[in-house]
């Protein structure tokens, strides 16, 4: 007996590169993920708007006075464990994008 349809669910979020989505693979450092924002910055193009708009929802309400999404990378070391992993899916997320 044969399948006729097979439907398959999975869930990656758009734009993430799917090894990066399920959270597999590599051990982000700090330093790592500055030196990917950096380059971003530079392609961001036509995403600016977007991307800057979405980073005020991502930086921790403690930070909001003293970093914006031009200089996200001076908090990266000061994050907790939870937030640099949603700082990190975000700024990969718009990586990916630009490429």
């Amino acid at each position: 007996m044969r399948a006729k349809f097979v439907f398959e669910n999975i869930n990656f979020q758009r734009g993430l590169d799917p090894i990066a989505s399920m959270d597999i693979g590599k051990n982000w450092t700090p330093m790592e993920l500055e030196i990917i924002y950096n380059n971003l910055l530079v392609q961001l193009n036509q995403y600016k708007k977007m991307f800057a708009n979405e980073a005020w929802l991502h930086i921790p309400l403690r930070f909001k006075t003293s970093v914006g999404w031009g200089n996200l990378y001076k908090i990266f070391d000061q994050l907790d464990d939870e937030e640099f992993e949603e700082m990190k899916k975000f700024i990969l997320k718009y990586y990916n994008l630009t490429r």
